[in-house]
């Protein structure tokens, strides 16, 4: 049973001889006569659909066989292929660029390789990828401003050194050093900080009493005490509870600094007052 585009089913029939029975129907395309005897130099054989889809068309040969090509005009420069010599550089799959706009060709040798090319740093120069006679891939050491560590075989390196960081600036280039023991070293630089330097009237410490000389202060980063040289007496300096056997000495023309946020206290073991200079700073 046949069926024709519109979903009718019909019968194929044969005649009295066996021959298949055909009906003809006119249409608007133009058929070609095959008969007996030689190929037609326009012969044709299948159909397929054109670019777009919307059109049959015919595949010729010619009298020997071969495919008949129409070579139409475009905006791609593709590469012309001939009986001949192989080329040095056959092309073959094609592949985008990196930004998806461009196709490149991709690039063997006469073996059938696959050639690749590297860019350089710049990403605009182009170079070639390296091995030797073992296959191993070949490294071209370029000088520049830093200085590397150099490798050999033999015992481990003490400090030994990997990833290279830049510095704070950007400008230099740094490496990232560890300990035997894998841990990353880190120098820490102090930096200056905006401070406030204050000063106050000499403070004078009552005999045989612990007397305070600064009070507490959130802000405050250090406070130096100094023992007038004038003095007779060796102080004692420490807290509230100070005493003559508690707390730091501080013998006349000495001093002392202290980073401390607390109060400082002064005891004066001597029978008469005598003064302390202080000074400290805040941020």
């Amino acid at each position: 049973m046949g069926e024709k585009p519109n979903d009718t089913v019909f019968p194929i029939q044969l005649d009295e001889d066996g021959c298949l029975k055909v009906t003809g129907i006119e249409g608007g395309s133009a058929g070609h006569e095959y008969k007996d005897g030689d190929s037609n130099f326009g012969a044709y054989g299948r159909l397929i659909l054109g670019d777009d889809g919307s059109e049959l068309q015919t595949i010729s040969v010619d009298t020997s066989g071969h495919l008949q090509v129409d070579v139409i005009d475009g905006d791609y420069d593709g590469i012309q292929y001939e009986d001949e010599a192989e080329v040095e550089n056959p092309f073959g799959t094609v592949a985008f660029g990196h930004d998806g706009s461009k196709v490149y060709p991709v690039k063997v040798d006469s073996n059938g390789r696959l050639r690749v090319v590297a860019l350089g740093y710049d990403g605009a120069t182009e170079h070639p990828l390296s091995v030797d006679s073992s296959g191993r891939l070949q490294v071209e050491v370029v000088e520049g401003q830093y200085t590397g560590t150099q490798y050999t075989s033999g015992d481990s390196v003490a400090l030994p050194v990997g990833t290279v960081a830049l510095g704070h600036d950007g400008s230099e280039v740094r490496p990232l050093k560890v300990d035997n023991d894998g841990y990353l070293k880190v120098d820490i630089h102090d930096s200056p900080k905006a401070t406030v330097l204050n000063v106050s009237s000499d403070v004078s410490l009552t005999a045989e009493s612990t007397t305070p000389i600064i009070g507490a202060d959130a802000d405050r980063l250090c406070v130096i005490i100094a023992n007038l040289a004038t003095n007779t007496q060796t102080f004692r300096i420490g807290n509230t509870s100070t005493d003559a056997s508690t707390g730091i000495e501080l013998a006349p023309g000495e001093s002392i600094e202290i980073e401390t946020t607390a109060a400082v206290y002064g005891y004066n073991p001597g029978l008469s007052a005598e003064s302390v200079s202080v000074m400290w700073t805040e941020e």
